[in-house]
């Protein structure tokens, strides 16, 4: 095709069918362009060239070399969507915006954007090509033009947009996903690939619709990090039950707030994490759906209370863990080395996270009140109840007391027995069976006691160890308590 000779050959060639004006706007931007070396027909990528051609496939269109034609890309809410049944490939909704610089040949035609497609290589903040994001070439769904010098294309996981895993790298991709987890504040992600657009182009009262093909991208864009989830705080957890399998089970509210003001992480997962207390693993804490939006996130976690039986670091923590809950004692505990429930792609990302934890305690006292009768001096024991009170929401028996009973600074006696029947219903309060009460003041003493205080309440101070079995699950802990109301008699 020859090169139009002046304005008016161009004009002309302008003016022509659909067909004839996608010739002559080709040879119009060959007149000014100079053409790319190489092959002289769009059937693959050129270097510093573009491919102008037919949208319809009816011819292969020509290499015109120009300068880079990308400026700029900024990125709106990023929103990742999951998926088990394909991990490494979450749909992808946002909003890009391209920056163009458009050769000073296509200045008299004004080109009106409508679609785009685009496999673009995605670097994070290591500089490894780690993803890999496929926009789905959906004509229409672009918006700008040639007057603007700017192309916006909104992604959408309705239209297939996704992110993928770079030539079979799951570790890349599950890296990328830590760093968007780990990062926080602004951090740049870098793109890189060709993008195929498509356009109308419009003069002199005619137009036509265009393809520009191959037109290489090589921007960076902003994202905020989620900032390692770390803002995570737990309101009043609660004891729901026990097996002899799982442990106690605990439901745990928990809310994370997000610092990201872009990044929309829709899990579709749950996240589980090692619940460590002291150093010593206790048990675990799974986190349903764990999905992210900027912003305060309200969770509901499962909690169970179960360390390794042949760990003893583990088997203490969960004893001083449980001894702090009842005795109305803060414990700071982690959630850490998570992994997904079935999404694997997450796992990296989430065995990174670490969650440090304030576990709000029990704040009632478990002893309502005891009472010790004295039927016989000379055997130096007496028959000692407790009333107990269970603060959980779910039945508890006290299976062993071992304890030390002071009155004023003086040992009353000691109790050491295995107990049966001693079952507290959930949020509710028992009497014990008769136990056994050891006494460590001579005869003289506890008449002397009876006489002044018989049938009176006095203030016994309580220190004792606790075996408590919840539905199965038998576990230890130190329990004290002070001035517990406490009637002697005969």
């Amino acid at each position: 095709m020859p090169h139009p000779s002046s304005p008016i050959d161009r004009t002309h060639r302008f003016r022509s069918s659909a067909r004839a004006l996608m010739a002559g706007l080709a040879a119009f931007a060959a007149a000014t362009i100079a053409p790319a070396q190489g092959a002289s027909t769009c059937t693959a990528v050129q270097p510093g060239s573009i491919c102008l051609a037919n949208c319809d496939g009816t011819d292969n269109g020509i290499f015109l070399a120009v300068p880079p034609l990308v400026t700029g890309l900024t990125l709106g809410s990023f929103q990742l969507d999951f998926d088990s049944a394909n991990p490494y490939k979450p749909k992808v909704t946002t909003t890009a915006v391209v920056g163009l610089s458009l050769p000073a040949a296509f200045s008299s035609i004004n080109l009106q954007f409508t679609g785009a497609g685009a496999n673009l290589a995605i670097s994070g903040p290591d500089g490894v090509q780690s993803v890999l994001l496929s926009v789905a070439d959906y004509n229409p769904r672009a918006t700008g033009s040639s007057a603007t010098s700017s192309v916006t294309l909104p992604l959408s996981k309705d239209n297939g947009d996704t992110l993928g895993v770079v030539n079979g790298n799951t570790a890349a991709f599950g890296n990328f996903l830590k760093a968007v987890t780990l990062q926080s504040g602004d951090f740049k992600i870098r793109l890189q690939g060709y993008a195929d657009t498509r356009a109308t182009a419009s003069g002199d009262g005619s137009s036509v619709d265009l393809c520009l093909r191959y037109v290489e991208l090589d921007q960076t864009a902003a994202l905020q990090g989620l900032g390692g989830l770390t803002d995570a705080k737990v309101s009043k957890p609660s004891v729901k039950g026990g097996s002899p399998t799982n442990g106690i089970e605990l439901s745990v509210p928990l809310t994370i707030n997000s610092p990201s003001s872009n990044i929309f992480l829709n899990s579709n997962t749950d996240a589980i994490f090692n619940l460590v207390y002291q150093n010593g693993v206790v048990g675990t804490v799974r986190v349903p759906n764990l999905s992210i939006k900027p912003g305060v996130n309200s969770f509901v976690g499962q909690a169970f209370v179960n360390p390794d039986k042949n760990d003893a670091a583990a088997v203490a923590a969960t004893s001083a863990l449980l001894t702090a809950f009842t005795g109305k004692q803060a414990a700071q505990v982690t959630a850490t080395g998570g992994r997904s429930s079935n999404m694997p792609s997450l796992d990296t990302a989430f065995s990174a996270v670490s969650l440090s934890l304030s576990l709000p305690p029990n704040t009632q006292d478990l002893i309502v009140s005891a009472s010790f009768k004295f039927p016989n001096l000379l055997t130096l024991t007496a028959n000692a109840n407790l009333v107990a009170f269970n603060p959980f929401e779910a039945p508890a028996s006290i299976t062993y007391v071992k304890g030390t009973l002071t009155y004023s600074g003086q040992t009353i006696g000691t109790i050491d027995t295995a107990v049966s029947g001693f079952t507290l219903p959930a949020g509710g309060q028992a009497t014990s069976p008769s136990l056994t009460l050891h006494l460590k003041l001579d005869i003289a003493s506890i008449k002397a006691l009876l006489v002044t205080l018989g049938g009176k309440s006095i203030p016994v101070d309580v220190t004792s160890s606790l075996t408590i079995d919840f539905g199965g699950y038998s576990t230890s802990l130190s329990y004290n308590q002070n001035g517990v109301p406490t009637v002697l008699d005969l």
